[in-house]
């Protein structure tokens, strides 16, 4: 593994990364300038409610398709199985949408939107094959690309138009990209790209466990969403999804910036280096503690004025949801760590479990915490799942690596 050629991946991956989310973000901030908060609220339902079944499209096929260092599927095989996630995430999605009680613009945009979500879908198997090919570069330029043009063109579609216009040009913005400039660079760097197997049905059975934990992050944010919309009404949920959305910006962010150290953590797994894998898993999970301290301290000394700037003075109100929102998603971040270093353990089903308990736990008590403690009990049901998650993972990995030191010693 070069260490040098490892960094540089990360740099490249982290800054595409973090510069398509933040224009991802930087949409929410502009809906509530140029539309207002009743369209903020909207949107971020329709983010929260489409990201389920984006997430049962991507399958979970992402995390096992870098660490297939052996090349047990192809990179056909990966494509392939993304036509048929896509299909079923479709389906389930036209299900559900008529089984919710939404309004009809609610409903136009989830349809639009999700139709964004498919491309990105088929953006996230793409850079799969781009990272297991050092395509770093090509995906640093495609995640820029594709940042600009759905930033503006939502932004234009919105101010000429509605909300519905501005979702429909961004998607459409987005798969001209995709043609345009993901196609014809992954033709150029896979020379083997059209080489047709069948493996893609054997594949997705071992992903079943990590399509369900994918799913786990939306369905909280959904939920937390959900509930605040039915016990506070749309407009509030403006409010508190303008701040909250740090949650699902850091979530994406993080859980991008992991799949590139993940291949990492499968070598050092499989070659039985573990007091070097032990290391690099202390020191990843004091990095994100550490990275979280920081955020903190930042949003108590600049969350009233940077906030003010972006969303007008009547966020004030609101801000006492910052803290909580960084510390939830600073926890998540450990989270999807803790779950990420079990898939390269290849223990999808315990990780899954573990990540369900906590599910169940935020379900059964969301309303409770809601109703006793008002906007902020949701962010405070978050938390208490995700801690419970994080130190039940933490200490199944810990016990795993010595055990395994143990064995060769």
């Amino acid at each position: 593994m070069n260490e040098a050629k490892t960094s540089k991946n990360v740099i490249y991956n982290t800054i595409g990364t973090f510069f398509y989310f933040f224009c991802q973000w930087l949409t929410t901030i502009l809906v509530v300038r140029i539309s207002g908060y009743e369209d903020a609220g909207i949107l971020s339902i329709v983010i929260s409610f489409t990201n389920i079944f984006y997430f049962i499209a991507l399958f979970g096929v992402r995390n096992f398709q870098v660490t297939d260092i052996n090349h047990e599927f192809t990179d056909r095989d990966y494509l392939n199985s993304r036509h048929i996630t896509s299909g079923i995430a479709l389906i389930l999605f036209v299900i559900s949408l008529f089984c919710m009680r939404f309004s009809q613009v609610t409903v136009i945009c989830c349809i639009l939107y999700m139709i964004f979500k498919v491309f990105e879908g088929y953006t996230d198997v793409i850079f799969g094959i781009w990272q297991n090919h050092d395509g770093y570069f090509e995906i640093l330029v495609s995640y820029i690309g594709k940042g600009i043009l759905t930033i503006a063109g939502f932004c234009i579609g919105l101010y000429l138009f509605n909300l519905p216009i501005a979702i429909a040009i961004q998607a459409l913005l987005y798969f001209l990209f995709i043609a345009l400039y993901d196609g014809n660079q992954i033709k150029k760097l896979v020379s083997d790209f059209e080489v047709k197997t069948s493996q893609y049905k054997k594949m997705l059975i071992p992903c079943v466990p990590l399509m369900i934990y994918g799913l786990i992050v939306p369905y909280l944010n959904f939920l937390s969403r959900y509930v605040v919309e039915l016990k506070f009404g749309t407009e509030i949920l403006g409010y508190y999804s303008s701040i909250t959305m740090v949650f699902t910006v850091m979530s994406t962010l993080m859980g991008s910036i992991f799949v590139t150290v993940l291949p990492k953590i499968a070598y050092l797994y499989q070659i039985g280096n573990y007091k070097e894998l032990n290391k690099f898993i202390l020191l990843a999970n004091l990095g994100i503690v550490g990275f979280g301290v920081v955020c903190v301290g930042l949003g108590i000394v600049l969350g009233n004025f940077v906030f003010s700037i972006l969303f007008g003075k009547q966020i004030l109100d609101y801000m006492y949801l910052l803290t909580p929102t960084i510390i939830a998603s600073i926890i998540l971040s450990l989270v999807s760590l803790t779950s990420s270093i079990m898939i390269s353990f290849r223990k999808n089903h315990l990780m899954l479990m573990i990540n369900i308990i906590g599910v169940v736990l935020c379900t059964l008590s969301i309303s409770f915490i809601v109703d006793s403690l008002g906007l902020v009990g949701a962010l405070y049901a978050l938390i208490l799942s995700l801690i419970v998650i994080y130190i039940i993972l933490f200490i199944i990995i810990e016990l795993e690596v010595v055990k395994k030191k143990g064995e060769i010693q």
